[in-house]
């Protein structure tokens, strides 16, 4: 069998369909045209400042056609970026509802009380004493929280 080394990566190969242009950048640089020559020529100026002007408003679209960051187009990367710099807040709102807590909640209440069902009275008043102040250690053979 006969084997061969590619260079390069057959997905990544753009296809030219004009010379040597894609049709992505012959199309931007035909909509680059469509825009800078018509406002060049309404310029009532000289020549010189009509081949600036045309030259300054057809280099945006070109190098929407040639250009790309990160795997993305231009156009794709400029959007991006200015919905992460303009339209995201700097600062996050952190939601902390949390859908469980309910059942959370019922599922304390119902091992507290299980747990305390084997404490003597002394004990009880004592846990109950201590849960009111809030401030919580865990029992030596961690069966139960004490409220200390």
């Amino acid at each position: 069998m006969i084997t061969m080394k590619m260079t390069d990566d057959i997905r990544r190969k753009e296809i030219k369909s004009f010379g040597p242009f894609t049709t992505r950048q012959m199309v931007c640089v035909l909509i680059g045209c469509a825009f800078a020559i018509p406002v060049a020529l309404v310029i009532p100026a000289n020549i010189t400042v009509k081949l600036i002007v045309g030259a300054i408003l057809l280099i945006p679209p070109m190098l929407c056609g040639y250009i790309k960051f990160a795997g993305m187009n231009l156009e794709n990367f400029i959007a991006l970026m200015i919905y992460r710099v303009f339209l995201t807040p700097k600062k996050r709102k952190r939601d902390e509802k949390n859908p469980f807590r309910k059942d959370i909640i019922s599922y304390d209440k119902a091992v507290e009380k299980k747990k305390t069902a084997s404490l003597t009275s002394k004990q009880l008043k004592e846990y109950q004493k201590r849960k009111e102040t809030r401030s919580i250690v865990y029992s030596q053979k961690k069966q139960y929280k004490i409220y200390k």
